[in-house]
């Protein structure tokens, strides 16, 4: 990518990359929020799955789905905080390059 922005003078990187980050800027919470919902949603259905599960091959089948849908769930939560924290860093770092 640092080979791109030599090719190019700064006014025509800035041009290239402006858009896409604005559009990142624009629908990231919104992707971010949607997945976190689902995924909440997801875990209460699996959570409901498994208190109603009578049989016991049933009950350890929604036991194991309803916790790696937990591990799925604080694992996207934890991408989400980092995306979030580590994007304005980025888009610093993507001017930076853009001015060389």
């Amino acid at each position: 990518m640092k080979n791109l922005f030599l090719a190019i003078d700064e006014v025509q990187a800035n041009e290239m990359v402006s858009p896409i980050m604005e559009l990142i800027q624009v629908f990231l919470p919104v992707i971010l929020t949607l997945v976190a919902t689902i995924g909440f949603i997801w875990c209460i259905v699996l959570g409901v799955k498994f208190a109603k599960s009578t049989d016991p091959q049933e009950h350890q089948q929604a036991k194991k789905s309803l916790i790696n849908a937990i591990i799925g769930f604080a694992l996207i939560f934890v991408l989400m905080l980092v995306l979030n924290i580590a994007f304005p860093y980025f888009l610093e770092m993507v001017k930076d390059v853009s001015k060389f």
